[in-house]
């Protein structure tokens, strides 16, 4: 091997070393996020039904006391 060949392996390596970490990194923010928006949703959902449940309770007549 010729010192140009083992300069371009040596650039690909490191190459492709730096594009995995970075695939890594977005896929790492993009789980981050999903988790949150999954978090987002279920603590939404939750009060939402609490909240219909709160206003039929106020329609049908019940009170609080």
């Amino acid at each position: 091997m010729s010192g140009k060949n083992i300069f371009g392996l040596i650039v690909a390596i490191i190459v492709g070393i730096v594009v995995f970490r970075i695939f890594l990194w977005i896929i790492g923010a993009v789980w981050a996020l999903a988790g949150w928006v999954i978090a987002g949703l279920i603590i939404g959902g939750v009060a939402y039904l609490a909240y219909k449940k709160f206003n039929n309770m106020l329609s049908s007549g019940k009170r609080l006391t």
